[in-house]
């Protein structure tokens, strides 16, 4: 069955993590401090692999929702979701140390 905000938000930490599925590989991890993560997992060449989302309630169900609809279409065309965004992390910092290179 498909999360809903109710669900979520009545989810409470417990000693050991646990996951609340709401389907196709996207999922809510409920941490005990009580941190909630959204997570997609997905397989690549018969491998496992983790896609973080963000945080709830920074990050809504239906921005979850969305993200994992990205995912999805990158895995479909065998691209790690999660090796394009660490990517794109890592060029955005390379372009914000060159701009502070070129300001010095």
């Amino acid at each position: 069955m498909p999360l809903n905000d109710a669900r979520i938000r009545a989810a409470k930490p417990d000693e050991k993590r646990y996951k609340l599925a709401d389907g196709g590989g996207l999922y809510l991890v409920v941490e005990p401090n009580g941190s909630k993560l959204w997570r997609y997992k997905y397989r690549i060449d018969g491998r496992e692999n983790v896609f973080s989302i963000g945080a709830y309630p920074a990050v809504s169900i239906l921005a979850a929702r969305r993200e994992h609809l990205a995912g999805r279409e990158r895995v479909t065309s065998d691209e790690h979701p999660a090796k394009l965004k660490r990517e794109a992390r890592a060029a955005q910092r390379f372009a914000s140390a060159n701009i502070f290179k070129a300001l010095a």
